[in-house]
């Protein structure tokens, strides 16, 4: 999967988005995780997604976690909120 690039502090307050410097937050969004709470995956299909380069690391929102497996052409995975 192609690298994508963390939003910086100024992209995440002009979506009105809590810095990445202050909490924990959605890699590809920004959104905070305090907001996000946990969805998980199977594990198989999150390290073909997953932001980090840490195995089972990383934090993204459903909503990302959507688009990421739309990118790759997965449907169907099951989750957890």
């Amino acid at each position: 999967m192609k690298e994508t690039t963390q939003p910086n502090d100024e992209e995440l307050a002009a979506k009105g988005r809590a810095p990445m410097s202050c909490s924990a937050a959605c890699y590809d969004c920004g959104k905070p995780y305090v907001e996000i709470g946990d969805c998980v995956i199977a594990d198989d299909m999150w390290e073909q997604i997953n932001p980090s380069p840490h195995k089972g690391g990383g934090i993204l929102c459903p909503n990302c976690i959507l688009a990421r497996l739309h990118k790759l052409g997965i449907s169907g995975v099951s989750a957890t909120l």
